[in-house]
């Protein structure tokens, strides 16, 4: 909500870009706790760098679509 709040004012396009990125750190935050807590899987892994991939990549859009 937190993030809607603070996008909202520069568009449609900028919040969007921001519930993706927060929802790139939540995978990244699970991947992150299910890779220290099962052991350190490859699964878990890799659905923390995903996670981490999508967040970046959200936020690298939301800039280009800010400005």
């Amino acid at each position: 909500m937190i993030v809607v709040a603070v996008a909202l004012p520069y568009g449609r396009g900028v919040v969007s870009w921001a519930v993706a990125a927060l929802g790139g750190i939540l995978v990244a935050g699970l991947g992150g706790l299910l890779f220290l807590m099962d052991g350190q899987s490859n699964g878990a892994s890799y659905l923390m760098a995903v996670g981490f991939l999508i967040a970046t990549g959200s936020y690298v859009a939301q800039i280009v679509v800010a400005s």
